[in-house]
């Protein structure tokens, strides 16, 4: 099992990461392969221990790291490519469980390092799937649709919106259509986010376009 570590150094770029992912594209790109058999228990190994390696081996990158750069990093700054995305592990997700739910041998993870302007501003509706609410709890899939201070949930399977949920601004009744529209052609991503998100891992938010946000956009 052998995961692909990247660093990249990002900057202010009319290019992004991908078409959905809302990362300035990488200036550069520095790359460690870790095979996992050789952590003391890989068994048990978590994105701590993939990332304590890494800042370890700084110097076995085919670019080799300056010691500084890991203090601009953690744990939670690691993402794993699949499916189009790029996807968070909670604290406790074992590297072989990642494996394992994305039926791979090889993984590519990321870090990235970003210098300029943010392009995270938020002036429309997100779709978020909370990655630390219990949701095994519900019996149907469901997103919160963010706008300013509201987050009512809707429900992937009706498009509806849950009716016990309040909201203060008036723009969910006015935008009903929007948010319908935008839950539609963005269901099989959500689902797929409810998914992963059950598994332990931190889905991104999502806009009504289909383009993916992170702390790093």
């Amino acid at each position: 099992m052998r995961i692909d570590f990247h660093v990249c150094k990002c900057g202010f770029s009319d290019e992004f990461f991908s078409d959905t992912i809302l990362i300035f594209a990488p200036q550069q790109t520095s790359t460690l392969h870790v095979d996992i058999s050789q952590f003391a228990t890989p068994e048990t190994a978590k994105t701590k221990d993939l990332f304590d390696y890494a800042s370890s081996h700084r110097n076995d990158f085919d670019i080799p790291m300056d010691e500084n750069v890991f203090a601009f990093l953690s744990p939670q700054t690691v993402y794993y490519y699949q499916e189009g995305f790029l996807w968070g592990a909670k604290d406790e997700k074992r590297l072989q469980e990642i494996f394992s739910d994305f039926h791979s041998e090889h993984i590519d993870a990321y870090c990235f390092l970003v210098a300029g302007a943010s392009i995270n501003y938020n002036n429309g509706y997100r779709f978020v799937v909370p990655s630390n609410e219990l949701i095994h709890q519900f019996s149907k899939p469901h997103v919160h649709v963010k706008k300013g201070k509201d987050s009512p949930r809707y429900s992937l399977e009706t498009l509806e919106r849950f009716p016990k949920d309040k909201f203060e601004s008036n723009d969910y009744d006015r935008d009903k259509r929007l948010i319908k529209r935008g839950l539609e052609k963005n269901r099989e991503s959500l689902l797929l986010f409810w998914k992963r998100a059950t598994q332990g891992f931190i889905p991104p938010e999502m806009d009504i376009n289909g383009k993916c946000y992170y702390n790093e956009s």
